[in-house]
């Protein structure tokens, strides 16, 4: 099959790669083309070799008769690359359609309905940034609720209500594995106290041991 950035600079001046508006539309495109392609030969060498696990002969991909979904990115929406400029506005280079924003997008779907397009905006939602010990999540007891203290170089940890007593075995009123222990409590820092909403009953969190050679047939 032809490489992909060939294939860009052998299309790059056709009507059909300027029409696209934008270069990252244009190459994922061709992309996809590629792909589509490669899986039919894959199929067709595999129908050639044993027929009888398919339905019919494989056909080659061609261009969907319906519209289809379409992506619009911040590099197909004017004035969408600018870092400084709120847009108040979202209007692709091609203008098919313009909507309000109040803020910072991630990218635009539209998707075709008998009723006509459905325009879904996604947004950036901006993440808080924080730090804390690594030793702390995994010394923390989830099971007992165990405070998760905020990032201190100085200051010592506190005293936990279990411990780690083996590779991958926390020990506190019950037994659970060490690794769930520690990404639980990541998880309270992420979510805070609603991961116990469904990880109190896991068996995750209730490890059995099982020894394959002393199971009876």
């Amino acid at each position: 099959m032809p490489d992909l950035n060939m294939l860009v600079q052998l299309m790059r001046n056709e009507d059909c790669f300027k029409n696209l508006h934008n270069t990252k539309t244009a190459k994922q495109t061709i992309r996809k083309v590629i792909t589509d392609w490669w899986n039919f030969r894959k199929a067709l060498k595999a129908y050639n070799k044993d027929s009888s696990g398919f339905k019919r002969k494989p056909k080659p991909p061609k261009y969907k008769e319906k519209m289809a979904q379409v992506i619009f990115y911040n590099e197909t929406i004017k004035g969408g690359q600018s870092k400084k400029k709120q847009l108040e506005t979202i209007t692709p280079t091609n203008k098919c359609f313009s909507i309000r924003s109040d803020r910072k997008f991630k990218q635009v779907i539209i998707t075709p309905k008998t009723f006509g397009f459905v325009i879904e905006v996604q947004y950036e939602h901006p993440l808080k940034k924080g730090r804390s010990k690594a030793k702390d999540t995994s010394k923390a007891s989830f099971l007992d609720h165990d405070p998760i203290p905020a990032y201190d170089e100085n200051a010592e940890s506190p005293q936990f209500s279990g411990s780690r007593v083996e590779r991958g075995l926390y020990k506190t009123f019950r037994p659970i594995h060490a690794d769930v222990n520690g990404s639980l409590n990541i998880g309270r820092k992420v979510i805070g106290d609603k991961v116990y909403a469904f990880s109190d009953r896991s068996i995750a969190a209730m490890p059995v041991r099982v020894n394959p050679l002393k199971v009876s047939a």
